[in-house]
């Protein structure tokens, strides 16, 4: 009995470690958007990955200290309540590092502006109705959106993606003034269809 209240305890203690923690670091944690980190991040499955190969060697430090501590009987001396939070500190060092280490966040209101205009069904992202702004910003990090006319207004994206076979389909759509029309020679790969301009760009 008094060894299950003592895992009892020591479970507790795991677990606000671990909440105290995501408070500490995640708090001012960048905003984040499936669709916006599409754009933003490298191949999704790649990040998935790499996140399961941290919460494996997290869990693997966390274990082999477990049993450490109940095999040895000079680490055995030390109090459970200040072993297993230290412990547990340890464990999760590359994920508080990833933490300690991100750029500060100054965009934080324009990624929820985006975000807001933004559907993702897991293959399928649609922004509606973005700005230049809004365009410039989605295309910031990677830089392989088309470049755009200053005046582009009502801009919208669909990108369908296939991240395993490295497929994919991006179309995009937006205005102009009519007394602003589309710089042809400078935008050769854009086509009109009486309302919008448009671009397609696949990779099967």
């Amino acid at each position: 009995m008094k060894l299950l209240i003592k895992i009892a305890k020591i479970l507790v203690s795991t677990a606000l470690t671990v909440y105290l923690l995501t408070l500490i670091f995640t708090g001012s944690y960048h905003y984040s958007w499936s669709a916006l980190d599409a754009f933003h991040g490298g191949n999704s499955l790649t990040q998935f990955f790499g996140f399961l190969v941290k919460a494996f060697f997290a869990l693997t430090i966390w274990v082999v200290g477990f049993f450490l501590y109940f095999g040895s009987q000079r680490i055995k001396k030390i109090n459970a309540l200040l072993y297993f939070p230290l412990l547990t500190t340890v464990a999760l060092f590359s994920f508080i590092y990833s933490a300690v280490t991100v750029e500060p966040e100054w965009n934080r209101s324009l990624k929820m502006q985006i975000c807001a205009k933004a559907q993702d069904d897991g293959m399928e992202l649609t922004f509606d109705d973005l700005t230049k702004e809004e365009y410039d910003f989605i295309n910031s990090k990677r830089k392989w959106l088309p470049e755009i006319p200053v005046e582009s207004k009502t801009i919208r994206i669909h990108y369908f993606r296939d991240d395993f076979l490295g497929d994919f389909d991006l179309n995009i759509w937006l205005t102009l003034n009519s007394d602003t029309p589309l710089d042809t020679l400078k935008y050769p790969d854009w086509g009109y269809d009486g309302t919008y301009y448009y671009y397609n760009a696949f990779q099967q």
